[in-house]
């Protein structure tokens, strides 16, 4: 019974990523969940500054580490803490005794996100089964990927600029 309900919402979720719904519990910083439908995402007015700045700080030539430097000299919010702001129900053990500051890591992470595109890209990890825990990283040519899903912070052309820069 556990095995057939676990193959039934394995073939659910994997139905509502094609139909490009967004199926994650939290979204990345600069976008949100719509009100009304909680499987759309749409553009967080506050936060969609950071990104667009985090882009034009690095074709500038800025290293990730420097602008990770800079939004933390200018006490803007890590992802984690605008979570928090939000309240979100989000925590991690690092976060709970210190605020979380930026680093190059996440300057890399938002840099490299092709979600900001208006691309969804999803089911880039599973597990074995329901038994075992351990989480597999897929193939890129499993992965479900959706074009002009959601409208784009950054287009499509800069983002590649982008790509190219850090691949230097």
């Amino acid at each position: 019974y556990i095995r057939d309900t676990s193959v039934k919402i394995r073939s659910q979720l994997e139905v509502k990523r094609k139909k490009g719904e967004y199926i994650g519990p939290f979204v990345v910083m600069g976008y949100q969940k719509c009100k009304d439908d909680k499987h759309k995402i749409e553009i967080d007015e506050c936060a969609v500054s950071t990104i667009k700045r985090i882009y034009t700080m690095r074709f500038m030539g800025i290293s990730a580490s420097a602008i990770a430097d800079k939004l933390n000299i200018e006490n803007i919010p890590s992802p984690a803490e605008y979570r928090k702001m939000r309240g979100d129900k989000f925590s991690a053990n690092t976060q709970k005794k210190h605020i979380a500051k930026w680093t190059a890591s996440a300057v890399i992470r938002i840099l490299t996100d092709e979600i900001y595109t208006g691309t969804l890209v999803q089911g880039r990890r599973t597990t074995i089964n329901y038994k075992v825990k351990k989480i597999i990283e897929k193939d890129k040519s499993q992965w479900v990927i959706v074009e002009n899903n959601h409208p784009a912070i950054i287009p499509t052309e800069f983002f590649e600029k982008i790509q190219n820069l850090m691949k230097q």
